[in-house]
Parts: C-alpha cells; sequence; structure tokens
C-alpha cells in the first residue's frame, strides 16, 4: 500500500462533495480495496478525523448503521476559491 499521506489524500479526492449523495464506509473500502483491519485503522479514523474538524460530514441514515461520508460545504467552497487564487 502507499504511504499514508499519498492514500489521504486519494481519498480525500474520493469523498463526494457537499451537493453529491454521500458514501459509505463499506463503499470507501471497496474502492480502494481494503480490508477489515485497513478499514478499521486507517479509512475510518482519517474520516472520523476529518469530521471532528469540520471538513467532512458524517452522515447515518435512518435503519442503517453504515456511516456516510461526504464533504461540508464550507470547505468545497475553501478549495474552489483557493483554486481560483492560484489561476488569478
Amino acid at each position: 500500500m502507499q504511504d499514508r499521506d499519498g492514500f489521504y489524500a486519494q481519498l480525500w479526492a474520493y469523498l463526494p462533495t457537499s451537493d453529491q449523495q454521500p458514501v459509505s464506509t463499506k463503499t470507501i473500502a471497496r474502492h480502494f480495496r481494503l480490508g477489515p483491519y485497513r478499514e478499521s485503522t486507517l479509512a475510518y479514523p482519517r474520516l472520523a478525523r476529518w469530521a471532528d474538524e469540520g471538513l467532512v460530514e458524517r452522515i447515518v441514515r435512518p435503519g442503517e448503521k453504515a456511516l456516510h461520508w461526504r464533504r461540508t460545504p464550507t470547505r468545497d467552497q475553501a478549495c474552489a476559491e483557493s483554486s481560483e487564487s492560484a489561476a488569478e
């Protein structure tokens, strides 16, 4: 597996934006071909940290155990503004 920073960059890029449907932790694990151990020690802790920092939304749908994730609107706007200022 690539280094953690590389994985986290790919994970961030994979997360849907705030106006898209969120993805589950299991979907993320399948996309990156993570086994249960790597899912619980690599993907989930980073997603939870980003949620605590306000970078992603942690969504629990009624009647489901799986957590779903997507970027927050504030973070999407900050990324867009950063891209615009870099282009100038």
